[in-house]
C-alpha cells in the first residue's frame, strides 16, 4: 500500500499548476495630470507563492510601475486595486496595462493585457450662449464646461471681435458676462475659448451668436437748394445701423410746404435715389423734403424761386399765350407783325394766373399780308413767319375798316400802286354806304306803312345831316394825308379810323338807330 501512495503522489506534484490573471483600467481616455487606476485578479488551482507586476506600454514609451508578492492557496482568488498612475507628456499616444504574475522558481508564469486607452493632452471643452439674437449693448452671458476627471485650476481665454478676455476654470468650469459694443456690427459673431492648464493639456471651443441690425440714423440729400419750377427735383436717401452699415429698409418721401402740408409724396426702398417733377405752376417759396422710415425722420430744404414767364405759339391765324410761370402774369403783350406793305403793332394787357392761356386772332386785328410776328418785350422769345389772308366778307371789312381797335397800331409801307389800291378801297367804302342808304329808303317807300312807321324806316333830315358831315369829314382826312405825302416826298400813309372819333362815333350811334344794317 506504501508503494502506491507514493507513486501517487509523485504524479500529482508532477501535474502542471493552473492559475489565471486578468487586468483592467477604468477609463478609454486620460489626460496629462490624470490617474490611471489599475485593478487585477489572480487565482490558482494549486498552492503558489510569486510575484504579480504590472507595466505601462504606450507607443513611445513603457514603464513598469507595480509589483506586488503573491501567495495563494489552491482555489484561492485575489483582487488587487492599485494605486493611480498619474499620466505624463510622454504617455501620449495609445497604451495597454500588462499585468506578469511568475513564481520565485520561474517555473510557473502567466500574464495578461488591459484594453487599449489613449492619452492627450487635448481637454475637450464645451460652451453654451443662451440667446443666439442679440441687440447692441447687451449683456451676454457664456458659461463653458471642461470634460476631464480631476478638477486642477486651469486658465481660459475668451476671444471676442479682436479683444481677449482672460478667467479661470474652477471645477472644470468658467464663464462670463461681456457688454457688447453699441456699435457692433449686425450679423453673426463668433466666440473663440482657449483652455489650459498646468499639466499640459489644453482645448479649445466656439460658440456663435447674431446681432440685429438697429436703425440709427436716417440720411436724405438733395441735388440742389434752388429748385426751378418745371425741374426735377432730385435726392438719395439711405437708412444706417448702429456700425453705420447700409440697411434695406422702405421710406416715405413727402414733400412739405412752409404751412406744413405734404404737396407731393411717394415711397422708395433704400438706398435709393428719388426725384420728383415739379409742375411748371408749382407756387415759389421754401419747401422741405420729409423722409420716414424705421421710426426715425430726416429733413433737407430747398427753395423754389418765383418765376414770370409765358409761351407764345401761333397757330392757323391765331397766338396762344400760356402763362408757364409760378405766379400771375400782369404784363402787356406786345407784337410786332412786320409785313411786305404793313407794319402792325398790337398790344394786349394779359393777367393770367398759372397754366392760364389767352387767344390773340390776328385776323380780327391786322390787314391781309405775309408777315414775320416778333414779340420785342419777351426774351428768347420765338418769331413766326405766316401769310395772314383775311377771310371776312367785304360787309364786315367795311364795318372793320371804320372800326380798328384801340389796341392796333397800324401803318402801310406802299408805292403809287398801292397807294392808288388803297385810294379805291376807300371809294368803294363810300359806295357801299350810299348804296345802303338809298336802299334803306326805297324799301321804307314801297312798303306803305303808316306814317309813323314811315318816318322811323326812313332817313331823317338829322341822319342825312349826319351823313353828310361824315364825307366831308372823309374827304379831309385823305386830302390832309395827300398834302402832307406830297410835301415830304415820302410814301403817304394810309388813313387811321378810330371808333372813338366824334365824327363817325356820332354816325355810327345814328347809324344804329336807323338800323339799315342787320
Amino acid at each position: 500500500m506504501k508503494p502506491f501512495l507514493l507513486v501517487f503522489l509523485f504524479l500529482v506534484m508532477s501535474l502542471p499548476v493552473l492559475a489565471d490573471v486578468s487586468v483592467s483600467v477604468d477609463k478609454s481616455l486620460y489626460n496629462f495630470g490624470d490617474q490611471i487606476l489599475v485593478s487585477y485578479d489572480v487565482s490558482s488551482d494549486a498552492d503558489f507563492s510569486g510575484l504579480a507586476k504590472l507595466s505601462l506600454v504606450c507607443s513611445d514609451f513603457g514603464i513598469e510601475f507595480y509589483t506586488l508578492p503573491t501567495t495563494l492557496y489552491a482555489g484561492q482568488v485575489q483582487s488587487v486595486g492599485v494605486p493611480g498612475l498619474e499620466v505624463a507628456s510622454d504617455m501620449k499616444g495609445r497604451c495597454y496595462v500588462l499585468a506578469n504574475v511568475s513564481s520565485f522558481s520561474r517555473n510557473v508564469q502567466f500574464e495578461d493585457s488591459s484594453e487599449s486607452f489613449n492619452v492627450t493632452g487635448s481637454l475637450p471643452v464645451f460652451v453654451s450662449v443662451p440667446r443666439s439674437v442679440v441687440s447692441p449693448s447687451d449683456e451676454l452671458v457664456v458659461s463653458g464646461a471642461v470634460a476631464k476627471s480631476y478638477s486642477s485650476r486651469g486658465a481660459v481665454s475668451l476671444s471676442l471681435l479682436g479683444n481677449s478676455y482672460g478667467g479661470v476654470v474652477v471645477n472644470n468650469s468658467f464663464s462670463y458676462n461681456v457688454r457688447l459694443p453699441s456699435n457692433i456690427k449686425s450679423g453673426r459673431h463668433s466666440l473663440d475659448f482657449l483652455v489650459n492648464d498646468s499639466s499640459g493639456n489644453s482645448g479649445s471651443a466656439s460658440a456663435s451668436f447674431s446681432v440685429e441690425a438697429v436703425p440709427t440714423k436716417l440720411s436724405v440729400a438733395l441735388s440742389n437748394e434752388t429748385v426751378l419750377p418745371g425741374s426735377l427735383l432730385g435726392g438719395s436717401v439711405v437708412l444706417l445701423d448702429q456700425a453705420g452699415d447700409v440697411i434695406a429698409a422702405k421710406a416715405s418721401i413727402s414733400v412739405i410746404d412752409s404751412f406744413g402740408a405734404s404737396v407731393l409724396g411717394s415711397s422708395v426702398t433704400m438706398p435709393s435715389d428719388f426725384g420728383f417733377a415739379l409742375p411748371s405752376s408749382f407756387k415759389p417759396g421754401s419747401y422741405s423734403v420729409l423722409v420716414s422710415s424705421s421710426g426715425l425722420n430726416s429733413t433737407a430744404s430747398f427753395v423754389v424761386p418765383v418765376v414770370e414767364s409765358v409761351n407764345v405759339s401761333f397757330d392757323s391765324g391765331a397766338l396762344t399765350v400760356v402763362n408757364t410761370g409760378n405766379i400771375d402774369y400782369r404784363r402787356e403783350l406786345v407784337v410786332s407783325l412786320n409785313g411786305s406793305s404793313n407794319l402792325v403793332v398790337v398790344s394786349r394787357d394779359f393777367e393770367l394766373k398759372p397754366d392760364g392761356s389767352a387767344l390773340i386772332d390776328l385776323y380780327a386785328e391786322v390787314p391781309e399780308d405775309s408777315y414775320v410776328i416778333s414779340f420785342p418785350g419777351l426774351a428768347n422769345s420765338p418769331s413766326f413767319e405766316a401769310h395772314l389772308l383775311d377771310e371776312r366778307s367785304a360787309f364786315r371789312k367795311a364795318g372793320d375798316f371804320f372800326g380798328v381797335t384801340g389796341n392796333v397800331v397800324s401803318g402801310s409801307r406802299f408805292d403809287g400802286v398801292s397807294g392808288v389800291f388803297s385810294w379805291l378801297l376807300a371809294v368803294a367804302v363810300a359806295g357801299v354806304l350810299v348804296f345802303v342808304v338809298y336802299r334803306r329808303m326805297r324799301r321804307g317807300r314801297k312798303k306803305g306803312v303808316n306814317k309813323a312807321a314811315s318816318v322811323k324806316d326812313e332817313p331823317s333830315p338829322a341822319y342825312d345831316a349826319e351823313t353828310a358831315a361824315l364825307k366831308r369829314y372823309l374827304d379831309s382826312k385823305r386830302e390832309q394825308q395827300r398834302q402832307e405825302s406830297l410835301a415830304s416826298s415820302a410814301p403817304s400813309t394810309q388813313p387811321s379810323f378810330s371808333r372813338t372819333d366824334d365824327s363817325v362815333k356820332k354816325w355810327m350811334e345814328n347809324l344804329q338807330k336807323d338800323k339799315p344794317f342787320k
